[in-house]
């Protein structure tokens, strides 16, 4: 528990010193990104994917054939055999993949940075233990975003969407439908009714998921095959326990917050949007409300979950300037609403869930 609240003390420290005095951002971001990412890099068989990872590394190191994407593989090979560096260095790498793109993205957003990085840790850093590789792959893909929609530069758009891709294959499916969005009107309309409804329809269906799957499944059993749990994981068991503890940490209390914050994220974004023409805020709020829209319902669905992640990963991004505009802000107490309140209970859900729900970290030098 006190490594997870270092984390989040040092990114928030960090990012109140930044939105202060913004020449320090360069040190600031450094310090914070090698904070992270040395703690999440050095870690001891802490996360599903460790010991997997550590065995691909050395098989790679060794010149076995291991199945996984080439991006990994030649990066084990730089760091293991020529470098002659343990497996921790591709531990970290990933973290860096994971936790830079915020600073690298964030710089035309520097005041948010005090809320996005602990928000962002918050919401991923557990599941970021588990599966490192697609982590660090959608950082890229957030790192991505900055160059389509704010340097509008394609080419390193597609040159980071496809390292990527060979980093985890699921990255080369979002290239085009990112640049889809981008490019499309709904970057430039509001549409805060629609996700309401939206909202409440897929909250119906996420009720009966379990049973549309299975019938899906067994009308067409190719699509079993490809995305049912089965295909995903050589060790049935494995996925059985994160499921269960998934359907453990998903108490009343922490479904009903979450489907308020998605609720608070409808509306509050939508008067965020009002008060902006920025592109770049618009794709965070249409491709963050849709992903936590259709959450639930992939939910027991252990790749699809996988594949919305790309979508809910921008969460951070369009809640950060709403918690910075609407609730942690100097009238907050001479403003008081619903909203807000709630918007405040989520926050002390996720801090809470944050710290007790992770699982320990074990160093390789203590």
């Amino acid at each position: 528990m006190l490594v997870y609240f270092i984390l989040l003390i040092v990114t928030f420290v960090a990012g109140i010193l930044i939105n202060k005095n913004k020449s320090k951002y360069g040190l600031l971001s450094f310090i914070a990104i090698a904070v992270v990412s040395l703690t999440i890099g050095l870690r001891y068989k802490t996360g599903i994917d460790w010991e997997h990872f550590k065995q691909c590394y050395e098989r790679v190191v060794l010149g076995l054939n291991v199945d996984i994407e080439i991006g990994f593989k030649l990066l084990s090979l730089l760091f293991g055999k020529y470098l002659m560096l343990d497996s921790w260095t591709i531990f970290t790498i990933m973290a860096l993949l994971f936790i830079c793109p915020l600073y690298a993205v964030e710089n035309k957003y520097y005041k948010n940075l005090y809320i996005l990085v602990p928000l962002y840790l918050m919401l991923n850093l557990t599941s970021s233990l588990t599966v490192s590789r697609q982590y660090a792959a959608m950082g890229m893909m957030v790192w991505a975003i900055k160059y389509l929609l704010i340097k509008k530069d394609n080419i390193r758009y597609v040159t980071l969407g496809v390292l990527a891709g060979l980093l985890h294959s699921t990255a080369f499916l979002f290239i085009p439908i990112f640049w889809f969005i981008a490019n499309s009107k709904i970057v430039h309309i509001r549409c805060m009714h629609v996700y309401i409804i939206l909202f409440f329809v897929m909250t119906f269906v996420s009720q009966y998921s379990t049973e549309i799957f299975a019938y899906i499944y067994d009308k067409f059993s190719i699509l079993g095959l490809y995305i049912g749990k089965e295909s995903y994981t050589d060790n049935i068991h494995v996925w059985a326990d994160q499921v269960g503890n998934e359907e453990d940490e998903v108490s009343k209390i922490g479904s009903f917050l979450t489907s308020i914050s998605t609720l608070m994220l409808i509306y509050y974004g939508d008067k965020l949007l009002k008060d902006s023409a920025d592109p770049f805020l618009y794709f965070m709020y249409h491709v963050s409300v849709i992903g936590n829209i259709i959450y639930p319902t992939f939910l027991s669905q252990e790749l699809l979950k996988r594949i919305v992640w790309y979508f809910t990963i921008f969460t951070p991004f369009i809640y950060a300037p709403i918690l910075d505009k609407y609730v942690f802000n100097k009238s907050f107490l001479a403003k008081v609403s619903l909203g807000r309140y709630l918007m405040l209970i989520w926050v002390v859900y996720i801090f809470y869930s944050y710290l007790n729900q992770g699982a320990a970290i074990n160093f390789r030098f203590s």
